[in-house]
């Protein structure tokens, strides 16, 4: 049998509960920056109008046709889901922000310098589709970070 010390233990508790806030951490700075800009942003698809982020989501799902508690699992856990849907509602929403271009990629001026000095090798990061292409890009950004 295999059998673990309590130390060991503790150590891959920490080591998990470290990378859990690491991704928390940057999944709450791109919410903030969201969040922050979306209250009085343009939206490109909407004829330059204002959307409210509430709106937005709502949206994105609807077009992306994901399923709700996959995007909830995401904002609880950081969980990011390969499924294809996900990836359009996460590309949706990054795109709806003003953080991506039309092709799915994100956006260097819209990354905080020193953020950007880590993660600087994921916006090179291409995937089969724009979708795809920003799932890739925030899956990268969340391991360096």
């Amino acid at each position: 049998m295999f059998y673990l010390s309590v130390h060991q233990v503790a150590r891959r508790s920490t080591e998990c509960a470290m990378e859990k806030l690491i991704v928390c951490l940057l999944l709450t700075i791109l919410t903030v920056l969201a969040k922050s800009i979306n209250k009085q942003e343009t939206d490109s698809d909407s004829n330059k109008k204002s959307v409210p982020y509430t709106t937005r989501v709502e949206n994105c799902l609807t077009e992306s046709g994901v399923a709700p508690a996959m995007v909830n699992e995401y904002r609880e856990g950081g969980f990011m889901s390969d499924d294809g849907n996900f990836k359009c509602y996460l590309q949706c929403m990054c795109h709806g922000i003003g953080h991506c271009d039309k092709n799915g990629a994100m956006l260097k001026s819209k990354i905080p310098r020193h953020i950007f000095n880590r993660i600087k090798d994921c916006v090179k990061v291409r995937g089969d589709n724009k979708c795809d292409t920003t799932y890739k890009q925030m899956l990268c950004m969340s391991e360096k970070a």
